[in-house]
C-alpha cells in the first residue's frame, strides 16, 4: 500500500478525524482481504509485508515498497532478503537500500516512507544518526541536511517568552528559557530552519518570530504547543516571510492624489489579499479621486499548499493630499511559519500569523487638503503537518486581516487601523470631522469592508480597505483528529480521495 500525505483541510468548522486512503486498525479483523494489522503502525498492509508501511520495508526490506511486487519477509524481486541486494534492504544493507542503521532509498525492518531502517526516516541519514527521522516527505526543506542540527539541539521546551529573529538568527533571551535550545540551519531562497528533536511550548511559554525571512520548526519527533506561536506583522513592520515582491497582485492599490482639478483630499489604500482578497480603499473628499483597488487572492497571491513558504501582501498607501506629503503607509502582511514534526503534532495554544494596520493619514495644514489612509495588510500562512496532526477545540489558529488606516482633512490626523487581532476584528480607524474611516480586516465570519469615501465636497481623504485573510494548511500522513474553532482562516481545498 502508499501511504500518502494527506492535505486535510476544512471550510471554518469542525475537523473531522481523517484518514483518507489510510486502512487504520487495532486488529486483523479491521483489515481488508490480503492484509494484516500492523500493531506498531496501526495500519492494515498487505500480505508479506511483515509490517513495512508505505514506500519503506519489511523485515527484508524493500527498496520502494512492501507490498505485491515489493519485497516480503525474505526479500523479492525489486525487494530485499538477508544480506541485501540492490535497489532493497535488509539486515546488512544493500545499493539504493538500507537495513538497520538506515541509508538513502530503501527500509528495512520498521523502515518508513522513502526508505529507511529500523528507527531511519526517508533517506536513512536520520536512521544513521540514531534519530527516528520523517516519514514523510516534509514541504519547504529537506529533512536529512538538518539531523546534525537536531541531535546537536536536543530537547527543546519554551517556558518563557522568546524573540527569535530570523534576519540575524538570534533569540531573545539566547538562553531559550535555559531547556534546550533549537539549532539554526537555512534553506534555498534563506528560509530559516530551527531543528530539535522534541519540541514543547508550554501553556506559559510563547514565541515571536520577526524578521525577514519564514520561518520552520523542524521537530524530529513529537510537538506539542500549548502557549503561543505568532509570525505577526505589526503595522507596517512584515511578518517574517512577507515580501513585496512574492505579491503580485496581492499587493493593495495605491490611492489616487489630489490635482488641481479635482479639488479633493487623497483616496485610501487598498487592503492587501492573499487568502481572500482585501477591500478598495475610500475615494477622496471628491469622487473623481479614486481610492486604491483592493489586492488580489487566489493562486495570484500565492499557491494554496504553501509551497514555497511566504507570508501575506501589504495594503497601498494613501493617496496624497494638495502638497508634498504622502498618505498613510500601507500595513504590512502576515508572516510564514510552518512546524513539522516527524511523530505527532498537538495543539492546543495558539498559532497566529495576522496582517498588520494600515497608517493614518497626516494632516494638512490650513487651506490643503487631507491625506487618504493606508490598507490594511493580508493575514499570513500557517502550515502544520506530522504524521497525525490534532488540533484541540480550545485550540486558535488565526491569519486575520489588519483594519484600513482613516484619512485626514485640514483639522486634524487621522488614525491608523488596528493590527489583526485574535478572535476579533481589527476595526478601521476613525477619521476626523471631513475625513473617512478605514475599513475593517477580515476574518473567518466577515470579508475585509472598504474604506469609506471622505465627505463629499470637502477636504478629507478617504480611509484605507482592510486587508484580507492568509492561509493555513494542515498535512496529516497518517491522521487528522479535533476540533478547529477558526477565526480568519482560509483554508485550501480538500486533497483526501
Amino acid at each position: 500500500m502508499t501511504t500518502r500525505l494527506l492535505a486535510v483541510s476544512f471550510a471554518l468548522g469542525a475537523l473531522q478525524a481523517c484518514t483518507c486512503g489510510i486502512a487504520v486498525c487495532s486488529t486483523n479483523a479491521d483489515c481488508p482481504d490480503n492484509s494484516t494489522c500492523s500493531v506498531d503502525e496501526g495500519v492494515c498492509v498487505s500480505a508479506g509485508t511483515d509490517g513495512g508501511t508505505a514506500g519503506g520495508a519489511a523485515a527484508g526490506g524493500s527498496a520502494g515498497g512492501a507490498a505485491a511486487g515489493g519485497a516480503a519477509a525474505g526479500g523479492s524481486a525489486g525487494g530485499a532478503a538477508a544480506g541485501g541486494s540492490a535497489g532493497g534492504a535488509a539486515a546488512g544493507g544493500s545499493a539504493g537500500g538500507a537495513a538497520a542503521g538506515g541509508s538513502a532509498g530503501g527500509a528495512a525492518a520498521g523502515g518508513r516512507a522513502g526508505g529507511a531502517a529500523a528507527g531511519g526516516d526517508a533517506g536513512g541519514a536520520a536512521a544513521d544518526a540514531g534519530l527516528p527521522g520523517f516519514p514523510y516527505t516534509p514541504s519547504n526543506f529537506d529533512s536529512n541536511a538538518h539531523v546534525a542540527r537536531a541531535l546537536d539541539a536536543g530537547a527543546v521546551t519554551i517556558t518563557c517568552a522568546v524573540t527569535f529573529d530570523t534576519s540575524t538568527s538570534s533569540a531573545t533571551p539566547p538562553t531559550w528559557c535555559g531547556n534546550g535550545r533549537p539549532s539554526t540551519g537555512t534553506e534555498d531562497g534563506g528560509t530559516v530552519i530551527l531543528a530539535m528533536t522534541s519540541l514543547i511550548v508550554s501553556s506559559g511559554g510563547s514565541l515571536t518570530v520577526v524578521g525577514d525571512h519564514p520561518l520552520i520548526l523542524a521537530v524530529y519527533g513529537d510537538a506539542l504547543i500549548d502557549g503561543g506561536v505568532q509570525a505577526s506583522a505589526s503595522g507596517s513592520t512584515a511578518g517574517p516571510g512577507s515580501h513585496l515582491n512574492l505579491c503580485s497582485m496581492g499587493v493593495g492599490g495605491l490611492g489616487g492624489t489630489y490635482s488641481a482639478m479635482s479639488q479633493a483630499g487623497g483616496g485610501g489604500g487598498g487592503g492587501g489579499g492573499f487568502g481572500t482578497a482585501g477591500a478598495p480603499g475610500g475615494r477622496g473628499s471628491n469622487k473623481d479621486v479614486m481610492g486604491g483597488p483592493a489586492g488580489a487572492a487566489s493562486s495570484i497571491a500565492g499557491m494554496p499548499d504553501l509551497r514555497p513558504l511566504r507570508g501575506g501582501c501589504p495594503g497601498g498607501q494613501g493617496g496624497a493630499g494638495s502638497g508634498s506629503q504622502t498618505g498613510g503607509v500601507g500595513g504590512a502582511g502576515g508572516g510564514a511559519l510552518q512546524v513539522s514534526a516527524a511523530g505527532r503534532l498537538f495543539v492546543g495554544g495558539r498559532l497566529e500569523a495576522h496582517g498588520g494596520g494600515g497608517r493614518r493619514g497626516t494632516r494638512g495644514t490650513q487651506g490643503l487638503l487631507g491625506r487618504g489612509g493606508g490598507g490594511g495588510g493580508s493575514g499570513g500562512a500557517l502550515l502544520l503537518e506530522a504524521q497525525t496532526v490534532e488540533v484541540a477545540a480550545a485550540a486558535q489558529l488565526q491569519v486575520n486581516g489588519g483594519g484600513g488606516g482613516s484619512g485626514s482633512d485640514d483639522t486634524g490626523d487621522g488614525t491608523n487601523g488596528d493590527d489583526g487581532r485574535t478572535g476579533a476584528v481589527a476595526s478601521g480607524g476613525p477619521g476626523p470631522q471631513y475625513a473617512g474611516p478605514g475599513g475593517s480586516g477580515a476574518i473567518s465570519t466577515a470579508n475585509a469592508s472598504a474604506g469609506t469615501q471622505g465627505v463629499d465636497q470637502q477636504i478629507g481623504g478617504g480611509g484605507g480597505g482592510g486587508g484580507g485573510l492568509g492561509r493555513i494548511r494542515i498535512n496529516a500522513s497518517r491522521s487528522c483528529l479535533g476540533t478547529v474553532g477558526l477565526s480568519g482562516a482560509h483554508v485550501s481545498k480538500p486533497a483526501c480521495p
